[in-house]
């Protein structure tokens, strides 16, 4: 199924994210499935290229005194007017707060009287091959893409509570191929950030330091691994396969421990260099919350206690029925969101 994008330019090829569905004939043409893509980086070692996210802040003139929809939609142009090269798309552009005649944090300022509106917003850009990537993988599964979705912007949706982005909190997704980082504060997202390192280096380096297969790798580390040795038990054993058709061999689990543990502690630091680096790090008196399939493995929190010295919980899904149980671990915590995410911002619900 082929599928053509309609963006700010009614182009084909055009990526930019908007917040409305698909409508009339657009609609028609993806046919019966809608689908919310994450966007997030595999196997990338570039620190974080593919996917950028910034600050950006627009200012127009008001007309008629009184804001309407017309005066928010050419403020929040007037932010997203900036030079990005070629080879990038913009796939969100998120209103982080109003200031009306400098008055600042205002919400919604639909109705209010004034002369002058400012908007403060967040833009995430995505490489244009691998958003297109991305849609031709869908397609090719007869899907149909409705919007694409920043992987940490999806899970946040289900993890976080309203509280915690009110008051200021950071958000790390910690997956398989990346570390993805949202900060929100005064319920706005204020900086996103993705590290290209992420539990499949994990699962590399039990493979290398207990030489064992990679499948057999992971199977050890979702099943016995712990990031914090001083949990571990001393006398405690794990039978490892080998390589080669070797015969199994008895491992201390407080190796495999010593193993995974410098490399979260890695990973915690690069994630705390990035939210230092932010400048938001003073306001995040919520703290930290760790999601991600990674985030399961015993000692994460406690670890990350002691790395950010701010208080860390590990994020579930919330705010859906049903087999909750069967979805209620930080592995679905991306899944979940984009259903949330698809629910908050279509008119329709597509079945």
């Amino acid at each position: 199924m082929r599928h053509r994008w309609r963006g700010k330019t009614g182009g084909a090829g055009d990526y930019r994210h908007r917040h409305t569905p698909f409508k009339g004939a657009e609609k028609r043409r993806c046919g019966k499935y809608r689908l919310h893509c994450p966007v997030h980086k595999k196997g990338n070692r570039r620190g974080g290229a593919y996917v950028k996210g910034f600050n950006s802040h627009g200012v127009i003139a008001v007309k008629d005194r009184e804001i309407t929809k017309a005066d928010i939609a050419r403020v929040i142009e007037a932010a997203q007017a900036i030079t990005i090269p070629t080879d990038r798309e913009v796939i969100h552009v998120i209103p982080q707060e109003y200031i009306l005649d400098q008055q600042d944090c205002i919400q919604e300022p639909l109705g209010m009287t004034g002369t002058r509106l400012e908007a403060k917003v967040h833009i995430v850009t995505a490489a244009v091959a691998s958003a297109q990537n991305i849609v031709k993988s869908v397609n090719r599964a007869g899907l149909a893409v409705a919007d694409i979705v920043l992987q940490q912007i999806a899970s946040s949706e289900a993890v976080l509570g309203q509280d915690e982005k009110d008051l200021g909190v950071a958000l790390i997704d910690i997956g398989g191929g990346t570390t993805d980082i949202a900060m929100y504060h005064n319920g706005a997202i204020k900086h996103t950030a993705v590290i290209s390192l992420g539990g499949n280096q994990i699962t590399g380096d039990i493979a290398v330091g207990i030489r064992t297969p990679a499948e057999e790798a992971e199977k050890i580390k979702k099943k016995f691994g712990c990031c914090m040795t001083s949990m571990i038990d001393k006398n405690e054993t794990i039978e490892v396969p080998s390589v080669g058709g070797r015969k199994p061999r008895v491992v201390s689990r407080q190796i495999l421990g010593e193993i995974i543990e410098p490399r979260v502690e890695e990973l915690f630091q690069l994630a705390n260099q990035e939210i230092t680096k932010s400048g938001y790090d003073n306001v995040i008196a919520s703290g930290i919350v760790l999601t991600g399939g990674t985030a399961i493995m015993d000692g994460m929190v406690e670890l990350a206690e002691q790395i950010f010295n701010l208080p860390v919980r590990r994020g579930l899904p919330t705010g859906i029925g049903g087999l909750v149980d069967v979805v209620r671990s930080p592995m679905y915590s991306t899944g979940v969101g984009l259903v949330l995410y698809g629910k908050k911002h279509s008119t329709t619900l597509v079945l």
